[in-house]
């Protein structure tokens, strides 16, 4: 006869392997959110430490975890959705719309901080200015200033 810790354990594995087999097809949206949230995560523990001369927070960790699993639950969400639903493609279209938000959403924030710890980098800035489309405030701006010089011709 078996021993119920090692069934327990038998079962336990057999659900895992069964999930992770189940969202195959979204492995790819989770392994970017990841990687994503990796950097996000190293980035901003460095503005932390370094320019802001505060210590590792673990409660603020542990909120950022929070936040990865929110995203993974979501993209697992609708592919589960899809599936019963039986509408495979148009889940996964949808997954990779939302994956490509949130890695939106951490890369800006990755560089915003990267922003804050190298403020003299030209290439952080100009990414950071694309990605936060604040070029726009720049246009007007510099509009502001043409008809200002346009008026005072006048």
């Amino acid at each position: 006869m078996s021993n119920p810790v090692t069934s327990l354990k038998d079962f336990i594995s057999m659900c895992f392997c069964g999930l992770f087999a189940f969202l195959t097809p979204v492995h790819n949206a989770m392994l970017v959110l990841g990687l994503a949230f990796i950097a996000d995560l190293l980035f901003g523990i460095l503005t932390d430490v370094v320019k802001n001369d505060k210590q590792f927070s673990f409660r603020k960790f542990v909120f950022a975890a929070a936040v990865f699993l929110l995203y993974l639950s979501i993209v697992a969400a609708i592919h589960t959705v899809g599936w019963f639903m039986n509408d495979h493609a148009a889940a996964l279209y949808v997954v990779k719309t939302v994956t490509y938000m949130f890695v939106y959403f951490l890369a800006k924030n990755s560089l915003k901080n990267l922003r804050i710890l190298l403020p003299h980098n030209e290439a952080i800035v100009f990414l950071d200015n694309m990605l936060g489309f604040e070029f726009t405030k720049r246009f007007s701006q510099y509009f502001d200033k043409k008809d200002k010089q346009h008026e005072d011709r006048s």
